[in-house]
């Protein structure tokens, strides 16, 4: 086969344990004045990236035989392991195979070639770029919580001034973009060529044998209704308990309807609720928006799914392995399980059939799903030290130009959809979910542990939620205030 990537014989070999936990807190600086007329940043709704394009029209350039390299995740991340390069030559597996025909084409469009670099300690090889100045990576792909001090630090450039770059194009994440930036700047966002995000949007599977003892009924119509809301989905779930081996105790040999992490999937209730942590200014910085009446309802009725009437169940809290929900649902013991996209395609070798549904929205009248993409998916990044901009600029607008047209296609219908989805409503539901996506700055810079401790409370069902905020919220604001005034100074 041709191969595509010249990969040196020592790739980078760091490898660091993997964590699903976000950075620490960020404290310091004096109180956020909030400007006037806040607006709410869930406004803008991206459109399903299925679309089918034709060629785009990018600008001719020729670069030499520039030697382009990207960072990413090493085997030390298992399932997280970077995916944006293909394996560098056709081997009939459709996404990869995709990847390649993107990579060749942005290759001869710009006589460059494309490298992966893979390390378990990415965030320290952006600094050693940057501090010694050895263009040693031109972009990364790191977890979001792990760039904020980047950020703040003046280690990353920003995107928005990559010359050839343009983020107003379909291939980029419209509302990542609005979000994830801070005074006009941003340092890292989300486009087609990004996958670990994809895989990482929440969403609700259901065993369709129990929906059907049950008589839980069609729940597709319910999403196509506007009226899949957490009242229905909580209703849906109630009732169904079963004591499968009659040991008289509630373990994760029973049946249930909901299995679940509670404390992420609290957050993905929240966000599909349309509950904001943070609101943006006119000036497009972050205001403390956790004071809201919605927060403490919506996190009252889902404690109240979660502990009350016995249908729902952590399995951490029972058998301290996540993984045992994978196996309980492909056993026919649960009816609901919410968790990310890749369970999908970890459920590929299920016997009995499920559907794929978005996370129920709070009521009738709230207009969209509302899917939360969880924190550690990984961001597209520049160094700060990029020796050409434009030639960084020219080479990420095509990968995302062509992933577009090449590799959302095999990712979405063929894997997704064909692969992994096993019926013609779950393809629609996925269009669905990835048409609404939500991102979280609190969740992300985890400004004074707050999106923390809420996880926290979730999972021991507490519903002292408004208390422990507010006992935060001066830290909270403080960590903003250092967030904005290091863009600021950056």
């Amino acid at each position: 086969m041709k191969n595509l990537y010249r990969i040196s014989a020592a790739l980078l070999a760091a490898t660091v344990a993997f964590s699903l936990v976000g950075c620490g807190d960020e404290t310091g600086g004096a109180d956020v004045t909030a400007a006037p007329e806040v607006t709410d940043i869930a406004e803008t709704t991206a459109e399903p990236e299925t679309t089918a394009m034709t060629e785009p029209e990018l600008p001719p350039a020729d670069f030499e035989g520039y030697e382009f390299r990207f960072v990413l995740q090493n085997d030390g991340y298992g399932e997280w392991k970077g995916r944006e390069l293909g394996e560098g030559e056709q081997t009939g597996d459709t996404l990869n195979d995709a990847l390649y025909e993107r990579d060749l084409k942005v290759s001869e469009l710009y006589s460059v070639s494309l490298k992966p670099l893979f390390t378990g300690d990415l965030v320290r090889l952006l600094k050693n770029t940057v501090t010694a100045g050895d263009n040693a990576c031109d972009a990364l792909f790191i977890q979001a919580p792990q760039l904020t001090a980047p950020a703040m630090n003046g280690l990353l450039f920003d995107i928005k001034q990559l010359p050839g770059l343009d983020l107003e194009n379909p291939w980029w994440d419209a509302y990542a973009a609005k979000t994830l930036s801070i005074g006009g700047r941003l340092f890292f966002t989300y486009g087609d060529m990004n996958i670990c995000d994809k895989d990482l949007t929440w969403l609700v599977m259901f065993n369709k044998k129990i929906a059907e003892s049950y008589g839980v009924g069609n729940l597709y119509a319910e999403v196509a209704d506007g009226k899949w809301t957490f009242d229905l989905f909580r209703g849906k779930c109630a009732g169904v308990y079963n004591d499968l081996n009659g040991d008289g105790v509630v373990n994760d040999d029973d049946l249930f309807g909901l299995v679940t992490p509670y404390d992420r999937t609290m957050l993905a209730f929240l966000y599909s609720c349309g509950v904001e942590t943070i609101k943006k200014d006119e000036s497009d910085l972050p205001v403390y928006a956790m004071d809201s009446p919605k927060l403490e309802e919506v996190f009252s009725r889902v404690l109240s799914l979660y502990f009350d009437g016995g249908c729902a169940l952590d399995v951490m809290r029972v058998s301290g392995n996540w993984r045992r929900t994978e196996t309980m649902f492909s056993s026919n013991q649960i009816l609901f399980y919410v968790e990310c996209m890749q369970n999908v395609e970890r459920m590929r070798a299920m016997q009995d059939d499920f559907g794929i549904l978005p996370v129920p929205k709070y009521d009738e009248a709230q207009g969209e799903y509302i899917n939360m993409v969880c924190d550690f998916a990984t961001a597209t990044c520049v160094p700060a030290s990029a020796p050409d901009p434009a030639r960084t600029g020219a080479v990420l607008e095509a990968m995302n130009a062509y992933s577009k047209m090449l590799v959302m296609p095999a990712y979405y219908e063929v894997s997704l959809k064909t692969k992994y989805a096993r019926d013609n409503d779950s393809a629609e539901m996925i269009d669905l979910i990835f048409g609404r996506r939500y991102f979280d700055l609190a969740y992300i810079y985890q400004w004074g542990g707050s999106i923390g401790a809420v996880m926290k409370l979730a999972g021991k069902g507490d519903e002292n939620v408004v208390s422990k905020l507010e006992s935060l919220r001066e830290k909270t604001e403080a960590a903003i205030q250092k967030t904005v005034e290091a863009y600021a100074a950056g």
